[in-house]
């Protein structure tokens, strides 16, 4: 773990295992109610050398919670564990609704990887 420290913040840099720990570590932060900000995580390449960075900051709250839920749920697990009917049903909105938040929020993670490795 890595920490630095500002007049006004403290930035706290972890290494997780896994998603899944990724995962329930950002479920208790936000529960918690702590005025914490996810700025960056990421990913080592498979060379280890370099890292891929995803910027949460660029999502809306509405996007973070239907990502967090559709990992959750296995959404991204092949196959399937949830649909998006289900991932709609647990969110309270149409399919057509948790698909475009899916989208959105997907597109904006992947141009900004992208933007790193071109």
């Amino acid at each position: 773990m890595t920490q630095t420290t500002t007049p006004e913040s403290l930035t706290v840099v972890l290494e997780i295992p896994d998603r899944q720990t990724l995962v329930e570590l950002l479920s208790t932060v936000e529960e918690s109610e702590s005025p914490v900000v996810t700025r960056d995580i990421r990913r080592a390449d498979e060379s280890g050398d370099g890292y891929v960075s995803v910027d949460l900051g660029e999502l809306t709250a509405k996007q973070k919670q239907a990502l967090e839920l559709a990992v959750e749920a296995g959404y991204y697990e092949r196959p399937r564990d949830a649909d998006l009917g289900e991932l709609g049903d647990r969110l309270a909105i149409s399919k057509s609704a948790v698909s475009q938040r899916l989208r959105s929020a997907e597109r904006k993670l992947i141009e900004t990887a992208i933007r790193q490795v071109v």
